[in-house]
């Protein structure tokens, strides 16, 4: 169970290091590893699936059933930022906000996300796992959760709530053409696809 708390921890930190050193790569320098822009990637989710299919970088192995996508970027001090998609047929996903130094600042399970009107989230007790309206909105704020420390997102009994705080990292801010702009780390991870159900293929990422 230990293993279980560290492994996001462990897992961001190697990813966001391979992150940097990408970004770092030299004109004429081998290509990028496959999860950059690889298959199964957004414009806003561009790095991943970090799991354990052939091809991929398994970076929770042996695990080969966890799916991590990452999205690394900088928003303009201010504005807004909204997840909306549906809810994956799998056994278990969740987004989980880092700071530049890979420490966890908020997480957000599946089974707390309440569906939007006239959607069903199936992960909750006694839903329907098939049901065909799984639609979800969650708002992520540049703001300190007010009950943290919350890195109890692989916990049970956590209240329903829609909104990931992904809190300022005064240490990786930088004022770009007089606006400060601050860097944020967003993680989906996606765990044990449903039957049937090829990883991210049944459902979009969320946009």
């Amino acid at each position: 169970m230990a293993l279980e708390r560290w492994a996001p921890r462990l897992i961001a930190a190697a990813l966001c290091t391979a992150i940097l050193a990408a970004a770092a790569m030299p004109a004429g320098a081998s290509a990028a590893p496959s999860y950059v822009g690889g298959r199964a990637t957004t414009c806003f989710w561009y790095y991943g699936p970090v799991s354990g299919d052939p091809g991929d970088l398994n970076i929770a192995y042996p695990d080969g059933n966890a799916y991590y996508w990452t999205a690394y970027f900088r928003r303009p001090a201010g504005s807004t930022l909204k997840l909306k998609g549906d809810f994956q047929h799998a056994r278990y996903e969740s987004v989980v906000a880092y700071n530049a130094q890979s420490n966890i600042l908020d997480g957000i399970a599946d089974s707390q996300i309440d569906p939007d009107p006239g959607s069903v989230n199936p992960y909750r007790q006694g839903a329907d796992r098939t049901a065909a309206n799984r639609a979800y909105t969650v708002d992520v704020a540049s703001t300190v959760n007010p009950g943290f420390p919350t890195n109890r997102v692989y916990e049970d009994d956590l209240a329903a709530r829609n909104t990931l705080y992904a809190r300022s990292n005064p240490q990786s801010n930088e004022t770009l053409g007089g606006v400060t702009e601050e860097l944020q780390i967003l993680m989906m991870r996606i765990y044990a696809p449903d039957r049937s159900h090829a990883i991210s293929a049944a459902t979009k990422m969320p946009e």
